[in-house]
């Protein structure tokens, strides 16, 4: 595995340890790929995730390949998520006017296993997360 940019350049481990190194507190970073979780287990870029603390979520589990959401130019995992912010389902039905981590990803798993469904597990998507000790930090705010 390795992770590209959007004009399919390799990103490597150094160049995003590179990136994240300095953000300071509460970091929430948002991968979407073929076989994301694979990028944050230690496996592929140890160091950049390794190293911090940082809070991931990300649209695959290992083995599995991100789909489009029908009809969309955009990812089966980032629609639903944008879909969570923009209709502010994800805020998990408390309306305190933030959604964090941990509700997105609570609200693309949902709506993800649900469209699972009985599918084969290769033709399967599930989210994930890794938390960091800021899970629940705020990554949308409104009123």
């Amino acid at each position: 595995n390795m992770l590209k940019d959007s004009n399919g350049e390799e990103i490597t481990d150094s160049e995003l340890e590179g990136w994240v190194r300095g953000f300071p507190g509460s970091v929430t970073l948002i991968l979407d790929g073929h076989e994301s979780q694979s990028f944050v287990d230690g496996g592929v870029l140890a160091q950049a995730f390794e190293k911090y603390d940082y809070t991931v979520l990300g649209g695959t589990l290992k083995n599995q390949e991100s789909r489009l959401a029908q009809g969309k130019a955009l990812s089966w995992f980032t629609y639903n998520l944008l879909e969570g912010i923009l209709t502010r389902e994800a805020d998990s039905g408390y309306g305190d006017g933030v959604i964090t981590a941990r509700e997105l990803y609570d609200y693309t798993f949902e709506i993800m296993e649900a469209e699972n469904g009985d599918k084969n597990p290769e033709e399967s998507q599930t989210p994930f997360l890794k938390e960091g000790s800021y899970a629940d930090a705020v990554v949308y705010r409104y009123k």
